[in-house]
């Protein structure tokens, strides 16, 4: 016997030790040898040894049973064509499905083939694993596909095959840049060579301009070299990420960037000013009399009103300048062109004239609007954007001093007032919860008798820091900051309670006047807490009296008017003061909720000084007569003034002439005087 055959018979005992059914082959096809695994499968799958045992010709078995491709792969290893070869195939049982692998391996002596080792491995578990995977990827919502280390498609679910827009056959076993040849050097080129490379997972997000579609990709190493890519369209989430960010950073009303994105782009510019050593300037702009327009013509009116001045700005604006709204009637500008006082001034004043320029609204007249502006320079006035901001504030602040339809230009000698101003708004809550700010009295009299008849209540702020603060100064700031309505409250139960105490301890039969913002009386929620702290105290009706400075709002607020005269119904009174120096018209007078009014100071002052002052004064007094209302002289301070005023038939008389505003242990005094 062939030595070679002899070396091969004395292996039976160690195949028969295998789990993997093998038989061995010489190089005409005939079987040789087979183990236990051959001889069990064969028979129990109804074959003979005759058809698969030794001596058998398993070419001509592999022909007959119309294997051509396994007969194929074996005769490719015999002939020297291959080294080795794999055919996996299908061996389905009447009870079960079965697959199995063929695996073909040549047998050399001295280099000559002389026959070949053929083993079946059943595959059936990773076949049914791999096809319950493929079900599951083609179920995922998910795209899916696997590329091998040179970017062939192995395999791809619908999911995959319908967002790249082709047919499965289309892209399978395709090389994905020759299908896609624009991705090359895109983000997911690299991504696929850096996980190839690297062996770490990759999540990224990019659009796709061939698809026109946003795509987030997870890619995973595999363990045979390729990758395993997940991914889906994203579009709508993008689409969904694009409206979040225009509604945070884009007004709704005007379309025009909002607080945060022109602070942030304020930001930037500065810091790129900074780099080039260039400048910018800042306008804060203001309109005059908004609220007046919210309260004749309505809030849509107003909102229309704010879109046409947005139009109007842009219409101003250069192309490198940046316009936003602030909030509510404030718009801001960034001026990027050449730096001047000069230019700037110039450009203010242009966008101050297409402000004003007449404004058609349907079913409304036209109507006209002002405007003020405040300027600050980059890097003149700060460095940073809140500075600039703040300073643009104050300085428009400075043009409404003026009356407004103007601008302003920071100037440094305004620095005290704004630290001022934000000593202030930073102390002023603090100032009103620890007593630092306190009221005062201011006795009312009546000149026949020379009897208190009632007080005036009012505010005083003694600070550490500025000294005496003036009410007119802290209660503006209380007003924009939102807490006017705490310190009037704390203002209403203090008064109210010492003038209850004077009214149980000595008598008091007299009236208490409490100043009200024009913010609190359109405000139906404090009006109505007003009303139940009158009603609570028990006050005789006529002894409570509301004051208001004579203004445009007061006159044009549907509101205002409505929660006077409900205050009214209820026997509180209704005073005008420092009447004369605002928009009065006569027919207000006859038409709005009115008992008193306190004629100003500075018609008092006219007394024995101009005849023409004092024919305007009794002018007022006549009037005020002839409409059956209570007048008040204020501000009287010698026996001049008060002797003509009494001649003339006003004989309620509030000023230093009798008293000056005393403090509550000042009053107790002096009524235990008297």
């Amino acid at each position: 016997m062939d030595k070679k055959w002899l070396s091969l018979f004395t292996m039976m005992d160690g195949m028969d030790l295998l789990e993997t059914q093998t038989a061995i082959i010489d190089q005409d096809g005939y079987i040789i040898a087979v183990n236990k695994a051959w001889k069990k499968f064969n028979q129990e799958n109804g074959g003979v040894m005759s058809t698969a045992g030794t001596g058998v010709n398993y070419l001509n078995v592999l022909e007959q049973s119309e294997a051509e491709a396994a007969k194929k792969q074996i005769k490719q290893v015999l002939e020297g064509q291959s080294a080795y070869n794999e055919y996996a195939y299908t061996c389905h049982s009447p009870k079960k499905e079965r697959w199995y692998l063929m695996k073909v391996m040549p047998m050399k002596k001295e280099g000559q083939i002389y026959g070949a080792l053929i083993q079946h491995d059943n595959i059936t578990e990773k076949e049914l694993y791999k096809r319950e995977a493929a079900e599951i990827l083609e179920s995922m919502t998910d795209a899916f596909y696997s590329i091998d280390e040179q970017l062939n498609i192995t395999y791809l679910n619908s999911g995959a095959a319908s967002l790249l827009k082709k047919q499965k056959h289309e892209l399978l076993g395709k090389n994905i840049l020759n299908l896609f040849p624009e991705a090359l050097d895109t983000e997911w080129y690299w991504h696929y060579k850096n996980v190839l490379k690297t062996k770490k997972t990759a999540h990224f997000e990019a659009y796709y301009s061939t698809l026109s579609t946003w795509f987030e990709s997870y890619v995973y190493p595999q363990k045979n070299g390729g990758l395993s890519v997940y991914f889906k369209d994203i579009r709508e989430r993008k689409k969904a990420e694009s409206q979040l960010r225009r509604a945070a950073y884009f007004d709704e009303l005007t379309n025009l960037p909002n607080r945060r994105f022109f602070i942030e782009h304020l930001s930037n510019t500065i810091e790129l000013k900074q780099k080039t050593e260039t400048k910018c300037a800042v306008l804060f702009m203001d309109l005059d009399g908004f609220k007046n327009v919210n309260d004749t013509l309505g809030h849509d009116v107003g909102d229309r009103l704010l879109q046409e001045v947005a139009v109007r700005l842009r219409s101003q604006a250069e192309p490198d300048h940046f316009v936003g709204r602030f909030g509510g009637d404030e718009f801001l500008i960034v001026y990027k062109g050449k730096v001047s006082g000069q230019n700037i001034l110039q450009f203010a004043e242009d966008i101050l004239t297409a402000v004003k320029k007449p404004i058609v609204i349907e079913k409304y007249s036209p109507f006209s609007i002002t405007a003020s502006i405040g300027i600050s320079l980059f890097p003149g006035d700060g460095e940073t954007a809140d500075d600039l901001l703040r300073k643009a504030d104050m300085a428009m602040y400075q043009a409404k001093k003026q009356k407004g339809d103007c601008s302003f230009l920071f100037r440094n000698e305004l620095h005290q007032h704004l630290e001022r101003r934000l000593y202030i708004e930073e102390n002023l809550k603090h100032a009103a919860e620890n007593d630092d700010i306190f009221f005062v009295y201011q006795p009312q009299v009546d000149a026949r008798t020379n009897k208190i008849i009632g007080f005036e209540v009012l505010s005083r702020w003694n600070s550490d820091k500025l000294g005496w603060i003036s009410p007119e100064e802290f209660i503006h700031v209380a007003e924009e900051t939102g807490l006017i309505s705490n310190l009037t409250e704390k203002m209403i139960q203090r008064s109210f309670a010492f003038i209850d105490c004077l009214r149980s301890s000595y008598g008091f039969d007299g009236f208490l006047s409490v100043n009200l913002s024009s913010k609190l009386l359109t405000n139906a929620m404090f009006m109505q807490e007003f009303k139940k702290l009158v009603q609570q105290w028990n006050f005789p009706k006529g002894t409570i009296e509301i004051e208001i400075t004579e203004s445009v709002p007061l006159f044009s607020s549907a509101n205002m008017f409505k929660h006077l005269e409900q205050m009214r119904q209820e026997g509180i009174c209704v005073a005008i003061d420092d009447f004369g120096t605002g928009y009065s018209a006569l027919s207000y007078l006859h038409d709005f909720p009115l008992d008193k009014i306190k004629v100003d100071k500075q018609f008092i002052d006219q007394i024995q000084i101009s005849e023409r002052g004092e024919a305007l004064l009794s002018s007022i007094l006549h009037l005020a007569n002839s409409l059956d209302l209570i007048v008040i002289a204020e501000g009287v301070e010698t026996e001049k003034q008060r002797n003509w005023l009494v001649e003339k038939g006003c004989y309620r008389i509030q000023g230093y002439y009798y008293y000056k505003p005393l403090q509550e242990k000042e009053i107790l005094k002096l009524f235990d005087i008297k």
